[in-house]
């Protein structure tokens, strides 16, 4: 079962830094944020088996993992958000990033 993000009022289309500093400050979650290919995968269940690669990344309490956080935050992090899902529950949660266009 996938949740829709709600953002702030203030900043209802926050770029992709500012989503995952905010993610990496909740400091007991884990779990990994990706980028939806398109408008028909906005779900980590949707994103099974899908043959497009896309961008994603891992985080645990607090940190970003994996050498590909660089790469994810060149690439995506000036992007802003028009949508995301989130899976999980308690401290494991995955979010799935459907960007605005260029």
């Amino acid at each position: 079962m996938h949740f829709d993000v709600i953002f702030p009022y203030n900043n209802q289309h926050p770029t992709v830094a500012d989503f995952v500093l905010y993610v990496v400050s909740r400091i007991s979650d884990w779990g990994q944020i990706s980028i939806a290919p398109d408008s028909d995968h906005t779900t980590n269940w949707s994103l099974i088996g899908h043959s497009v690669p896309y961008g994603s990344i891992d985080y645990k309490w607090g940190e970003l993992l994996g050498e590909g956080c660089y790469t994810f935050a060149e690439t995506y992090g000036s992007r802003k958000i028009k949508s995301a899902t989130a899976d999980g529950g308690w401290n494991r949660f995955d979010y799935v990033l459907l960007l605005e266009d260029e």
